[in-house]
């Protein structure tokens, strides 16, 4: 009986460190993972096996919204793996520059997120990643943020440098809303930078200019 529990408290716990992935685009119109055909918009956890048949490319959003790249030559000819998998061979790896190594962690959506970004090393590693620009993205930062102390994202678009401050919503949060983002077609990634501006002391810190912003199509 014992034993029955321990195996079952260990399968909730490993249950419980899954995280859930949404399909948001395919190369191909399906992949198959745990034996079934999923398509856009389908989800799965990170620890289901993906059968990788040579050619599929999948961009996948997290549970906070960021935007995930997995392709099969990943795989390596390691025929059924999980993204938990690839991620850590990602890891591993000098060459990888899809995720930061210093900044996986399985955080809930952004909007409930208990820590709250704190230091400079922080707040780069957070930003300097990729994410899913048709949707908000709420950050939770502990820095202090008024009319003239605020975080700035800047990129360039058709020849000229767009700026916007960032403000927090009624939950305390800095938001990059997609009224932020230009008018182009789907799939178009706009690299950004992200400042953190102290009118007071005349200073700008830099805390990025890594920052992938991707614009998907929206299921209709």
């Amino acid at each position: 009986m014992r034993l029955f529990i321990a195996i079952l408290l260990a399968s909730v716990a490993l249950t419980g460190n899954s995280e859930v992935y949404t399909i948001a685009k395919l190369n191909t119109p399906s992949i198959l993972i745990n034996g079934k055909e999923l398509k856009t918009g389908d989800e799965f956890s990170d620890t289901d096996k993906i059968e990788w048949r040579g050619s599929e490319i999948m961009h996948v959003v997290t549970q906070d919204k960021r935007l995930r790249k997995f392709m099969a030559q990943e795989a390596k000819g390691q025929g059924k793996t999980s993204i938990k998998e690839m991620i850590q061979v990602r890891k591993m790896s000098a060459a990888s520059t899809d995720i930061s190594s210093a900044f996986k962690k399985n955080y809930e959506h952004l909007s409930t997120r208990s820590t709250a970004l704190s230091s400079e090393e922080d707040h780069t590693d957070f930003f300097s990643d990729e994410f899913l620009a048709s949707d908000t993205i709420f950050i939770d930062t502990a820095w202090k943020t008024d009319e003239h102390t605020y975080f700035t994202i800047s990129y360039d678009f058709n020849g000229e440098t767009i700026a916007h401050k960032l403000v927090k919503d009624h939950d305390g949060k800095i938001v990059i809303s997609p009224d932020m983002l230009p008018a182009v077609n789907s799939d178009t990634t706009i690299v950004a930078s992200v400042h953190y501006v102290e009118e007071k002391y005349n200073e700008q810190t830099l805390l990025t200019d890594k920052m992938q912003l991707t614009i998907l199509e929206e299921e209709k």
